[in-house]
């Protein structure tokens, strides 16, 4: 079955997971800090337990978030991206997709320009995490959540 083409991106999951609550921190800049501070560790070098990588939601969006790694390998992500840019536009990014209260086999489903046939589902976190890599695996650094500053 043919669903009209999707609109949510990576800025749509940080609003989910505003919404529920989860991987969201609202720090304040000391607590920041103290996240940040260099730590010595066996190698004898001090180096962060976590790096913090300014996003921004949308490009109409000034105001930036941070996205926090465990700092134990690369980060997919760089410096200004825009979360808005990274789209879900798959069938796997998603479960219990429904259609006219049905809820449909992903794996027969594509998504199209050409329909217009709505559609609601849930975000399926393990896949989006596994393909923006979120997940730490392949020696990419493990995502540890986004960060809102707060005014001390």
């Amino acid at each position: 079955m043919k669903l009209s083409w999707p609109n949510q991106t990576l800025a749509d999951v940080y609003q989910d997971l505003c919404n529920r609550k989860i991987l969201v921190h609202h720090l304040n800049k000391s607590q920041l800090n103290t996240l940040l501070k260099p730590t010595t560790h066996t190698s004898g070098e001090p180096s962060p337990a976590f790096i913090a990588i300014p996003v921004f939601l949308k490009k109409e969006d000034p105001s930036n978030i941070l996205m926090l790694f465990a700092n134990h390998g690369p980060i997919w992500f760089s410096k200004g991206d825009f979360l808005s840019d990274y789209v879900l536009d798959d069938p796997k990014f998603y479960f219990n997709i429904t259609v006219n209260h049905e809820v449909l086999e992903k794996e027969t489903l594509t998504f199209s320009k050409d329909s217009s046939q709505n559609w609601s589902a849930t975000f399926d976190y393990e896949t989006i995490f596994d393909a923006f890599g979120l997940n730490g695996k392949e020696g990419l650094a493990l995502f540890s959540g986004f960060v809102t500053l707060q005014t001390d």
